[in-house]
């Protein structure tokens, strides 16, 4: 009986593509490159199963929308005598509750859509790829927390220097849901920022960019450092430049580190070039 299903389907052509697409997975029609419907297949079932647990996540977050309200509301313990939180319209309780269900949602979610994504391009990918993913998601999530962190530390600081610019004789009234935005747009900023070592290093250890070409663009970095702050703080010069600072700080970290990882790389392929003796060989 002839087979009259369409042929497997290359993408030599395009790297990335070629890379996930043509890919050999084990047990697979003797280990030959999947056709395109089935990794498009792969591909649904991962969205499913990760809208699935999102799902679950976001009801069980809707539980603790409290105390991510408390945590959010400390770094105004200071100013309650120059700013009066409010509801300004009568669905925004409502809606601040559900959207912070669905950002701690996405956040416990997110360990199981990384490993739903892994299942798909991991087999498309070369031993040493898949080392410097896992590195980078390792110490991605560990430099998210720190810039999260950070930049929770800060914000008592913007909240002064925006208060700061009213008077003393009139009240500021700041809707709830404008308040929240500021504070999550802030942590989420500095999270993203501080995942430039991370993004750079990997690039480094693949051979994408040197630490040669990222050293001759530094007046470039410093430019990049004010647009990206711009784009991802609110739109006060203060919190850009907070942002800024640590950003080209981090660069600096990627540049030392990129240097030291290449340094490491260099000796060790020195060691394996050696020629190993035999105890009591002559050479």
């Amino acid at each position: 009986m002839e087979d009259f299903s369409p042929p497997p389907r290359r993408f030599a052509g395009i790297p990335v593509l070629g890379k996930l697409l043509n890919r050999r997975v084990p047990g697979h029609d003797n280990e030959k490159n999947m056709p395109l419907w089935e990794h498009l297949e792969e591909l649904r079932w991962a969205i499913i199963k990760s809208l699935v647990v999102l799902f679950i996540t976001t009801s069980v977050a809707l539980a603790f929308t409290e105390p991510i309200y408390d945590i959010l509301l400390i770094p105004l313990a200071d100013f309650r005598d120059q700013i009066e939180i409010t509801f300004a319209k009568p669905l925004d309780a409502f809606l601040i509750k559900m959207t912070l269900a669905l950002l701690g949602g996405i956040f416990l979610a997110l360990p199981f859509m990384l490993a739903f994504a892994w299942s798909f391009i991991a087999p498309g990918l070369t031993s040493r790829e898949r080392k410097a993913v896992w590195l980078g998601v390792g110490w991605g999530v560990v430099f998210f927390a720190c810039g999260v962190t950070f930049g929770y530390s800060l914000l008592p600081m913007c909240l002064k220097f925006l208060v700061a610019f009213g008077r003393p004789d009139v009240q500021q009234l700041w809707p709830l849901q404008v308040y929240i935005a500021f504070c999550f747009r802030l942590l989420l900023g500095f999270g993203i920022v501080f995942q430039l070592p991370v993004i750079l290093n990997i690039l480094i250890r693949l051979d994408l960019v040197t630490v040669e070409t990222l050293t001759k663009g530094r007046p470039y970095a410093v430019i990049i450092a004010f647009v990206i702050a711009a784009i991802l703080t609110p739109p006060d010069v203060f919190t850009q430049v907070l942002m800024a600072l640590p950003l080209l700080a981090l660069f600096e970290i990627s540049l030392i580190t990129g240097r030291w990882h290449k340094r490491k790389q260099a000796d060790s392929e020195d060691d394996d070039a050696l020629p190993d003796y035999i105890e009591g060989d002559e050479p």
